[in-house]
């Protein structure tokens, strides 16, 4: 049986609080520079919510395009395997290779 739905919501909520009660208590003992306080970070947030804002929507864009992009690129690949076999057995080796690169965000 599964635990209750509040005990689901707590447990993760408890370790939240846990993390910005840490966080919040070292950010008196560390400058501010270094490491600022839970308060100052929502401040500076509401602060600069415009800039926020439009740096989201530019990130959110260039990723769905980026998305898209490749999504289309995958495509006329995969096409482009599946009607040339000449062009399968030129292409895959570098495929397969690309396959083994780590993403880097």
């Amino acid at each position: 049986m599964s635990p209750p739905r509040w005990a689901r919501v707590a447990a993760p909520a408890g370790v939240a609080a846990a993390v910005v009660a840490v966080w919040a208590a070292a950010s008196t003992r560390i400058s501010p520079v270094l490491l600022p306080s839970p308060i100052g970070v929502l401040e500076a947030m509401v602060e600069h919510a415009g800039a926020l804002a439009e740096a989201t929507l530019t990130t959110g864009a260039s990723a769905l395009a980026g998305l898209l992009l490749a999504t289309l690129l995958g495509c006329l690949g995969a096409l482009l395997f599946q009607r040339s076999a000449l062009a399968e057995r030129a292409l895959y080796p570098y495929a397969l290779f690309l396959q083994t690169l780590p993403v880097v965000a």
